[in-house]
């Protein structure tokens, strides 16, 4: 049970846990299953069924953006192709896949896997993406996109944060999550990053794993 991605849920007292629930090893069937807390996040009970199921494919790390129509969407990778998304008409437990796929692995930084996505939608300039991308299985970078409806994407032709040299994240930058921080009435919003960093120092430059950060300045 990984890759949790937690929401409020429409009754305005209650959160919904989404995450990725594999029977085995990752790489089988697997399934996004939720769970509901009504004490702010401490106890959790997970709801019957799934969220999101196809036999014989394998969803990783769930993240949710409410739409302005009442529905929400689930951003999601899947293994072999690339972030995709499903949207829900019920309040965010029956999700139906969309069309395509959202981010494809076919860039420079992200042809191995594209993956982790961590969206947000900036007022009055659409949807923006952060998301890990590997071009081989020893560097992984973190990645931007921008879209002006969530479903057609343009990449960064650069990384956001890429490995190296030396240090925390030498090897790999990985999965993330964005917060805001705070800000007067009269400056630009700032965001910080919180993402995994592997310094590469073991054998096939694997090694140690931290949660490093980094903070915009545009």
């Amino acid at each position: 049970v990984v890759s949790s991605e937690v929401v409020p849920m429409g009754d305005g007292s209650r959160l919904r846990m989404y995450y990725e629930c594999c029977p085995g090893p990752q790489t089988v069937t697997n399934s996004i299953c939720s769970a509901v807390s009504s004490d702010s996040g401490l106890d959790w009970i997970p709801e019957p069924g799934t969220r999101l199921r196809e036999e014989g494919r394998n969803y990783m790390a769930p993240r949710i953006v409410f739409l302005n129509d009442g529905r929400c969407r689930l951003y999601c990778c899947e293994r072999g192709r690339g972030i995709i998304s499903a949207v829900s008409e019920d309040g965010g437990l029956a999700f139906h896949l969309e069309p395509g796929v959202r981010i494809a692995p076919d860039g420079v930084f992200d042809a191995n896997v594209a993956f982790a996505p961590e969206i947000v939608v900036v007022a009055g300039a659409g949807y923006v993406m952060y998301y890990a991308g590997y071009n081989q299985s020893n560097r992984a970078y973190i990645l931007r996109a921008v879209s002006k409806d969530g479903l057609k994407w343009q990449k960064d032709s650069q990384p956001v944060i890429a490995p190296g040299p030396g240090g925390w994240d030498a090897a790999k930058c990985s999965e993330m999550c964005l917060i805001r921080l705070p800000s007067g009435a009269t400056t630009a919003p700032r965001y910080r990053l919180l993402y995994e960093a592997c310094d590469g120092r073991a054998m096939n430059e694997r090694g140690v794993w931290r949660i490093a950060s980094a903070t915009s300045s545009d």
